[in-house]
């Protein structure tokens, strides 16, 4: 099932009120997974993005939302880009609704899983609004922002960008304060930043390691991995900062009884953590060598590499 045209007709050249009503009802369609390509098919996505311009607030709205969900798909980041989608999102964050400036974070996000719409992204200026939504936004617009960030940091010239916004401190804030979902998102694009030699001091300096410690403890596995990713990268960097967070015991604990993944990821702190001999003295006094023996043994390779340090 798809959109039929004359939804599309109404986008286009409907009174407002129309408008309004049959974007919001693509919207609702966007949600079918056998939705996206008809609806793109049907001719949607330019007179959506039209929409986003020169909507009223709640046509935007509805505009933002279908798009956020069309981005799902390959085919549609490459349309949506092409068809001039990306600086009506960026404006939409500068000046929407709150509920708008979150859909169109969550269409900025999904955009930015293509290496193209990253650099396009940047280039047109999204970094610092996104930036500043993840401060001063709805918690679900905080959550889509860092989800945003976290995509766009997977290029090197964005990360440094993204840091020279002043990011850090922001998401920082939101691993402490967010919700379960920012909180993992924060992490995410944090961990994306760390790989970045100069974020790691800017991220160390922040004092972000308690926090992140506090995540790794999580009963939410994916955030979990992701602030093991960032205190993976942080290690060799900021050791005494991890170690004093009281990361030890937690990190041997992962080794033990953790999914592979985090079992992996744990051991890899544990080992660039292990470079420095107060910090070998006590993930040893923690009880490490018996779990990491058995990771050696019969971990996945990668973590029998690391365990094996």
């Amino acid at each position: 099932g798809g959109a039929p045209p004359p939804l599309v007709e109404l986008v286009k050249s409907g009174t407002d009120g129309e408008k309004e009503e049959a974007a919001r009802v693509l919207w609702i369609l966007t949600f079918r997974n056998d939705s996206d390509v008809a609806i793109a098919k049907a001719g949607a996505i330019q007179p959506l993005i039209d929409l986003i311009a020169s909507g009223t607030d709640g046509a935007k709205e509805a505009a933002a939302g279908a798009l956020w969900n069309l981005a799902v798909t390959e085919d549609n980041q490459v349309a949506i880009a092409k068809a001039g989608g990306i600086q009506p999102l960026i404006d939409l964050i500068k000046s929407g609704t709150d509920g708008a400036k979150e859909r169109a974070a969550g269409a900025l996000w999904n955009l930015a899983v293509n290496e193209g719409n990253q650099v396009a992204i940047a280039k047109a200026g999204g970094i610092p609004p996104l930036v500043d939504l993840v401060t001063s936004g709805t918690d679900g617009a905080k959550e889509q922002a860092a989800w945003a960030l976290r995509s766009l940091a997977y290029n090197t010239d964005n990360k440094v960008a993204i840091t020279n916004a002043g990011a850090i401190p922001g998401l920082v804030d939101l691993i402490t304060n967010g919700t379960d979902g920012a909180k993992e998102q924060a992490a995410g694009a944090l961990g994306n930043l760390a790989n970045n030699t100069d974020d790691k001091v800017a991220i160390a300096e922040t004092v972000a390691t308690s926090p992140l410690v506090d995540l790794v403890a999580s009963k939410t596995h994916n955030a979990r991995h992701r602030a093991l990713t960032v205190l993976r990268n942080l290690a060799g960097n900021d050791d005494k900062t991890i170690a004093k967070a009281g990361s030890t015991s937690l990190l041997v604990a992962l080794v033990a009884c953790g999914t592979d993944r985090a079992k992996g990821l744990a051991s890899t702190v544990l080992s660039n953590l292990g470079t420095t001999n107060s910090n070998m003295v006590a993930i040893v006094n923690a009880g490490a060598i018996p779990p990491l023996v058995n990771l050696a043994a019969s971990g996945m390779d990668g973590a029998k590499e690391q365990a094996a340090w």
